[in-house]
């Protein structure tokens, strides 16, 4: 599914209507989307305040209060002087149909306002494109709207909030849950706006897709991934699935070191080797010993020849931050023709930035945001640092993991995968190597590294989110839980 902005929704919208299917029509399709999310979660128990702008988004609103009424729902509609031409047919409608009885403006519906705990207030103001600040009566909306302590719904994104771009000012809806048309907007992927926005859901409302039209922006679900999966000949041997090497783990840090093998292997990688201290030996042979191993010290890097034995490399979780494995890294960077570098290994070349240019094109480096400021530079904001992201993918002709509740995955041509899958439960010590094995050994099985990096990504969050379906919770869930389901997460792609 393609990311748009508020721009290309409005020209979606415009050849959805030109095409003849009627303005009324299309927002009656979008209020039918909205009723049946509502229905579904609230009963008749429940009633709705609905506040209504003077544009199509409170043209939304009296669409969906229609429905209500028509279900027996109790409504309310606070509503502005003026509105739009679909807006007034559809409070044209209602009023043949029921009366005048519902609509109130602000001070009215104070002076009378009645609600219980069962109250729904639903945010048809002004939408998501809005720019600059709400005026005062619209505010007025707002202020009451995030004083109380009701159900927010918000409909096509919080009233102030702009999807598009940072927004300058803090009049902007606070909802709990909100709907979103036909494709997800950026700004639903940013930190900083989920205090605004809740929890949220894509409503399909059939507008027709522009023409030659390819976003820059892909948000990844399993019909993307599900495409490029490579399926397995009857007759592979473990020599075709690739040989990974892994330079992971020092003394104190050998988990790390047992998580990236393990998840690498557990990924269908036909072999792999650790490099790694010494004491990671015995471990790495009572957890996992199908892993080969080789020992490593503070005495003496990696040699350039072994290098180019292995098809991929990663290196970086849990290495010691010396003069040592400075010397690995970098004959790794010189030698190895596919690369993941993560955790101290972005830290070594946050040290040694001049090495940036000599990565080969289509490294993947897995930042998360503070290693990703080390590398780059601190920003301001979400929209800024997006922007510093595809420009650096871009500098250095690599694929950057950027690692947080939705990872993108940047291209070296600027493009930016948004991942669906995983959970807050993936907040944990070792989640990262865990990821890290995953992209090394997609890469080992000859996966194209954007393929590797996207696929990677999503493989990782959907077995945290099977280790949820099968008896982990959020608080519960460890690294060697999201491992112990890959398996089910393969298949869930299967399936």
């Amino acid at each position: 599914m393609f990311v748009a902005n508020n721009e290309e929704i409005r020209e979606m919208d415009r050849l959805t209507i030109e095409s003849g299917i009627g303005a009324v029509e299309l927002m009656g399709r979008a209020a039918q989307a909205c009723y049946r999310w509502f229905a579904e979660r609230f009963d008749f128990t429940f009633d709705a305040v609905i506040f209504c702008g003077t544009g199509n988004n409170g043209g939304d609103g009296y669409a969906l209060a229609l429905k209500l009424l028509q279900s027996k729902y109790t409504v309310r509609m606070v509503e502005f002087e003026k509105q739009s031409p679909t807006a007034s047919h559809y409070r044209e409608m209602i009023v043949n149909e029921f009366g005048k009885d519902f609509f109130y403006d602000l001070n009215a519906f104070l002076k009378t306002e009645q609600s219980n705990s069962k109250t729904i207030l639903v945010d048809c103001l002004l939408g998501s494109g809005l720019q600059g600040e709400p005026t005062a009566p619209f505010y007025a909306c707002i202020q009451f709207i995030n004083q109380s302590k009701h159900f927010v719904l918000s409909i096509d994104g919080p009233s102030g909030l702009n999807l598009d771009e940072q927004t300058q000012h803090d009049k902007i809806v606070r909802a709990d849950f909100s709907l979103i048309f036909q494709l997800p907007r950026m700004g639903l992927f940013f930190q900083e706006n989920e205090k605004y926005i809740g929890n949220w859901k894509v409503l399909a409302i059939g507008l027709l897709p522009l023409l030659n039209y390819s976003s820059s922006v892909v948000w990844v679900e399993k019909s993307w991934i599900k495409n490029i999966k490579i399926p397995r000949s009857k007759f592979t041997h473990k020599g075709q699935m690739g040989h990974a090497a892994i330079a992971a783990g020092s003394e104190g840090k050998i988990g790390a070191a047992l998580l990236t093998s393990e998840a690498c292997l557990k990924s269908g990688a036909g072999l792999v080797t650790l490099f790694s201290d010494e004491k990671a030996e015995l471990p790495l042979n009572t957890r996992c010993p199908e892993i080969m191993f080789q020992a490593t010290n503070s005495e003496q890097s990696i040699a350039p020849k072994t290098i180019p034995l292995f098809d991929a490399w990663a290196i970086g979780p849990g290495i010691a931050v010396d003069k040592t494995s400075e010397e690995s890294l970098k004959n790794i960077i010189q030698q190895a023709q596919k690369l993941v570098i993560d955790a101290d290994g972005l830290n070594l070349l946050s040290n040694n930035k001049t090495w940036l240019a000599f990565l080969k094109p289509y490294t993947i480096l897995t930042p998360h945001i503070k290693e990703f400021e080390r590398l780059s530079g601190k920003v301001s904001h979400s929209f800024e640092q997006m922007e510093l992201a595809k420009n650096f993918a871009f500098k250095y002709q690599v694929v950057l993991v950027l690692k947080g509740a939705f990872t993108f995955v940047i291209t070296p041509e600027k493009k930016i995968f948004i991942n669906s899958s995983g959970n807050p439960g993936m907040a944990t010590a070792g989640s990262g190597d865990v990821l890290t094995g995953i992209i090394v050994s997609l890469l080992a099985q000859n996966y194209k590294p954007v393929e590797a990096a996207v696929f990677g990504v999503y493989l990782h969050g959907l077995a945290g989110d099977e280790a949820l379906k099968f008896g982990e919770s959020e608080e519960s869930l460890t690294a060697t839980s999201i491992i112990r389901f890959l398996g089910d997460a393969f298949k869930a792609i299967d399936n």
